[in-house]
């Protein structure tokens, strides 16, 4: 009998919080040891690399899953390996030269991109063992969140240790506990650059969805500052973190065969349950609205507190735009109409951080509205394609 997919989603959903509440607690320690502008310094240079894992990974967390269904999984994870590897050290020199002033501190950073790289977690998504990407996560995180705690002071130094460590570990891990690999052998130019083709649309796509997302955290830092930057990171941590928590619902029932005997149903049962699901954890967190903010050290920051509640409507709005794009766009293999709708909604994300940061000055406020009305929109424009075309279940 296989796994029901709602006890999947809680055991993939323990490395989702763990990927939330673990950096929010050491994001309060690095903010009291150095200060809000020091850290807002800082956690610019992970809001880049971010970005840039995004250019690295291509979507390729997506695609992998639905190619192993149809081809051989060695081959599938090699090919996904290396054009991760190629694009990372494309992007050192640049990352590097950028934040020439922290080169230590950029390294660092930079080094747990390539490891992320090797992380193969689709693999097991699409064997149903989220129990086992559970396990493996709790556990790395909870020896190196030990030895950090216990043995070094937390700054932003020893923290971007602690990524390295993480991915180092669970790469490995998922790697030895993976297919088996035979003999290991260096993949030419022809495969990886079918791989590049195979992702390019949807990574694309991706990149330039994941861009809007990005725009408020530049305006922030040349508009606002540092200061504000460290209090969005927080809040951008919790509301993209609870969107995250809900991130592998698309990709287990993409491996669902329940899902897919349903045709005519648009969206599933499953669906509305995940839904009723992060609806409630979104109405705990703003229960709790006082005392996290209290934790971070904002409880005086007066103008933190509209932003906080108004930002907790993002999770759901997302969880919309990644069924529409992942469970009915992608899967049918029409990615390539995605690119121009993300490029309006980026478009509009520009216009709106300018008009409501910069001409109204709503300073976080207005960064946070930005971010709904763009989510928003790109919602609106996914779900319009998904209905406009017969490829969507009806």
């Amino acid at each position: 009998m296989k796994t029901n997919i709602v006890e999947r989603f809680i055991y993939y959903s323990i490395s989702s919080a763990l990927n939330l509440f673990v950096p929010l607690y050491l994001y309060s320690l690095i903010i009291e040891s150095t200060g809000e502008s020091n850290f807002g310094d800082f956690i610019f240079m992970v809001f880049v690399a971010n970005l840039i894992w995004v250019v690295i990974d291509l979507n390729q967390s997506i695609t992998g899953t639905i190619d192993l269904k149809t081809k051989d999984s060695r081959g599938v994870i090699k090919k996904v390996i290396s054009l991760r590897f190629i694009i990372s050290f494309l992007f050192l020199p640049l990352y590097l030269f950028f934040f020439s002033d922290f080169l230590l501190l950029s390294i660092l950073i930079y080094s747990s991109l390539i490891a992320r790289a090797f992380n193969i977690s689709f693999f097991f998504i699409y064997k149903n063992k989220e129990k086992q990407i559970a396990v493996v996560n709790l556990m790395v995180k909870a020896a190196s969140l030990t030895a950090l705690l216990y043995f070094f002071t937390v700054n932003e130094k020893t923290y971007a240790t602690f990524l390295v460590v993480n991915e180092v570990a669970v790469s490995l891990i998922f790697l030895a506990y993976g297919p088996k690999w035979g003999t290991v052998d260096i993949l030419g130019f022809k495969p990886i650059k079918h791989q590049f083709k195979r992702t390019a649309s949807s990574g694309v796509t991706n990149i330039v969805s994941a861009g809007y997302s990005f725009v408020p955290v530049f305006t922030i830092q040349v508009i606002l500052g540092p200061k504000y930057l460290a209090m969005f990171a927080v809040l951008e941590k919790i509301f993209r973190g609870v969107s995250n928590l809900s991130a592998p619902i698309n990709q287990i029932l993409l491996t669902s065969s329940k899902n897919k005997s349903k045709k005519n149903q648009f969206f599933p049962k499953s669906f509305w349950t995940f839904f009723a699901m992060l609806v409630t954890l979104t109405a705990l967190i703003l229960i709790l609205k006082n005392q996290i903010l209290f934790f971070f050290d904002f409880s005086n920051d007066i103008e933190i507190y509209t932003p906080f509640t108004i930002s907790l409507l993002i999770p759901i709005i997302v969880f919309f735009s990644r069924y529409f794009f992942i469970n009915v766009i992608l899967l049918n293999n029409k990615d390539s109409l995605l690119p121009r709708a993300y490029f309006i909604t980026m478009f509009s994300s520009i216009i709106l951080n300018i008009l409501l940061v910069y001409a109204f000055n709503l300073q976080l406020l207005g960064v946070i509205l930005a971010i709904v009305l763009t989510e928003l929109i790109c919602c609106l424009i996914l779900l319009r394609i998904s209905l406009k075309r017969n490829y969507a279940p009806k």
